[in-house]
């Protein structure tokens, strides 16, 4: 069982269902580990017809596959299982609150959250986030003040729930009454400073990150490059302990809005692996700027480098070929 549940946790479901079949003896645990493991890679239908064939169930039988079924999208199946579950857990509940947040059905997550006979905290956490992207900013602060032990997750999230929805003040009177700190917060707070336009909040809150990460990097290169202060954008980039693809399509952007496609194109081949997303910016800057013959060469240099384009970057080339 110990080694089927390795195997079935990290998805090597092959030598999962070998060791299962071959397996003399076979209980409760066994069916879960390998049921769970379909569950994990979306494969529920596997799992269902696993759970068809298993001579016990048990709760987290159950719960395996409602958060199989969310990850393909089918809540009415999350919802049918949920509904004959004898007896809920917290982990059950909260699954299904996951389940409805995933798909952005958030105020069908709020009624599940409502129901259960206790908030735990990962079913807070879902709901604060799943209110916030969704703007329902009230409501996250009441599923935040339901906790009544916060860790350091709640009030990250809450963070970022106020800073996803640019309401600076408020994120910045969490982010002071905040226990202790995580990279999360932090970057929240450089986001909303710099998307809002406080260039300096966010340069002070950057520079007091104790640990800087990719993410941190671009994102104070992006707020830089949305107060067009160019010149701090470029050197923050080559400060950079490892360039990012955000950081580079940052720049590739600001310098094209400025109308300088030399710079952008500087940017652009100063990166050594370029990223879909970055070819695609920059065949989007060259079509934009009217240099068609560029958008095409880099489409072919792209696929010549094994890049494949997704519907966004045939887009993009298709329409620097109509013009």
């Amino acid at each position: 069982n110990a080694v089927l549940q390795s195997l079935a946790s990290s998805g090597h479901l092959d030598y999962s269902q070998l060791l299962f079949d071959r397996m003399p003896q076979r209980d409760l645990i066994t069916w879960n580990a390998l049921i769970g493991g379909y569950c994990r890679l979306s494969l529920v239908e596997t799992a269902h017809c696993l759970l068809n064939d298993a001579p016990q169930r048990d709760i987290i039988t159950w719960t395996h596959l409602i958060s199989g079924y969310s990850l393909v999208g089918n809540l009415q199946a999350c919802r049918d299982i949920f509904d004959h579950v004898p007896r809920r857990d917290a982990v059950c509940w909260t699954t299904l609150v996951q389940a409805y947040v995933r798909s952005g059905f958030v105020l069908q997550a709020g009624s599940v959250f409502d129901k259960m006979p206790q908030h735990f905290l990962a079913s807070c956490n879902a709901m604060i986030q799943g209110y916030a992207q969704n703007g329902y900013i009230p409501q996250a602060a009441l599923a935040f003040e339901s906790i009544p032990k916060k860790n350091l997750l709640p009030w990250s999230a809450m963070v970022d729930a106020y800073a996803q929805n640019g309401h600076i003040y408020e994120a910045a009177e969490v982010f002071e009454k905040m226990p202790q700190r995580d990279l999360s917060a932090w970057i929240a707070m450089v986001s909303v400073y710099g998307e809002n336009g406080r260039i300096e909040d966010a340069c002070k809150a950057f520079e007091e990150i104790p640990r800087k990460n990719s993410l941190a990097w671009s994102w104070m290169v992006a707020a830089y490059c949305q107060a067009e202060h160019l010149d701090r954008a470029v050197g923050i980039f080559l400060s950079m302990p490892q360039w990012s693809a955000a950081s580079v399509n940052s720049l590739i952007i600001a310098f094209s809005q400025k109308g300088d496609l030399g710079g952008a194109k500087a940017v652009f081949n100063e990166l050594p692996q370029k990223e879909l997303g970055t070819w695609t910016v920059m065949i989007t800057v060259y079509s934009q700027h009217g240099s068609f013959r560029d958008a095409m060469q880099a489409f072919r240099e792209m696929d010549l480098e094994g890049v494949k384009p997704d519907k966004v970057a045939f887009a993009r080339i298709l329409e620097a070929c109509g013009s």
